[in-house]
């Protein structure tokens, strides 16, 4: 897939929410979130990123894990705030709270919610563990086990466990597609990535111009997951247990590699374009067909509206190809 050529590369990045998106710009991040009523809100969020406090989180390697855990961390927040902004007070208001949810306001109080998203968080990591870890083990195991194959298959366990793991992936993602407010979110996403690609080729932010241009960034966050999970292939063939739960347990411990070398990956996919880019690059673009969708109008209004406020003065978002903010 060919990737559209850009004028400047931008250190500007960002992330589709529910009937919203936040952009992190160099000095400010701001979520920008399609209201109800049909207006957009502006808010800014403060961000204290790990880069900023210390040396060390800008090391090579050491700079993926960093960028991922605050990518997380504010994101998470970008999410609530989105979620909470989108919904219409008046449904909440017209309906009459359940036996559960007085108990959860009386125990938990005014941060039942916050509480409520940790948890599921909590769920949400359990599961990708379970989904992308363990059961890709558990089938090997089961396959070599009772399907009588010889030792030539032990061979290529790694790749067999990755293969599956990215088909779960895609499979997982596919079916939340299917889902109108995750597609949504998707459309939201395209939104997005075509307004940075309208701010890099140096054009006037406006719904006409965003709207021409390509959906696919290569700085992507599904890019990058992509990449670990490609990585990840390469790092269990120095695995030797089969124990699913010892072989999973070593593969979380080894996780942060994965980022890091994928990190460093996309880094490169987004300052080159040359064949070798392009073939690291390719499978996180062919997967951006089922998580970025084409946006409407509306929603590209929305991607202006957040671009706008983080795009600096000075220029000092212009980095030459150094990304530092997945999109």
């Amino acid at each position: 897939m060919a990737r559209e050529q850009t004028k400047i590369k931008t250190s500007i990045g960002g992330q589709a929410l529910m009937e919203g998106i936040m952009m992190r710009g160099p000095k400010k991040t701001t979520v920008a979130v399609r209201l109800p009523d049909k207006t957009i809100d502006i808010e800014n969020l403060e961000v204290k990123s790990l880069k900023d406090k210390s040396k060390f989180f800008t090391l090579p390697f050491i700079r993926g894990i960093a960028g991922m855990y605050d990518s997380m961390s504010v994101g998470f927040k970008a999410m609530s705030m989105a979620a909470d902004k989108a919904m219409p007070d008046d449904e909440e208001d017209d309906k009459e709270p359940s036996k559960f949810d007085r108990w959860v306001s009386r125990v938990l109080g005014e941060k039942a919610m916050s509480y409520i998203m940790v948890f599921a968080s909590i769920i949400g990591i359990l599961l990708a563990i379970g989904l992308f870890f363990f059961l890709p083990t558990l089938i090997y195991n089961l396959i070599y086990d009772y399907s009588g194959v010889g030792l030539w298959f032990a061979r290529w366990r790694s790749t067999f466990e990755g293969v599956l793991r990215i088909l779960i992936f895609m499979a997982y993602i596919g079916v939340c597609s299917l889902i109108p407010s995750v597609k949504r979110i998707f459309q939201y996403h395209g939104a997005e990535h075509k307004t940075i690609f309208c701010y890099e080729n140096e054009e006037e932010l406006t719904v006409e111009n965003v709207r021409k241009h390509s959906r696919f960034h290569p700085r992507c966050g599904t890019s990058f997951l992509v990449l670990m999970l490609l990585v990840g292939i390469i790092i269990g063939f120095f695995i030797p247990f089969e124990n699913p739960f010892l072989r999973t347990s070593v593969k979380l411990l080894l996780l942060p590699l994965s980022i890091g070398v994928g990190y460093e990956l996309i880094k490169v996919c987004a300052k080159y374009d040359n064949i070798v880019t392009r073939m690291i690059a390719a499978p996180g673009l062919w997967m951006q067909r089922i998580t970025v969708k084409e946006p409407t109008d509306e929603m590209i209004e929305v991607a202006i509206a957040a671009m706008t406020q983080v795009i600096p003065e000075n220029g000092e978002d212009r980095i030459c190809g150094r990304c530092k903010q997945f999109t």
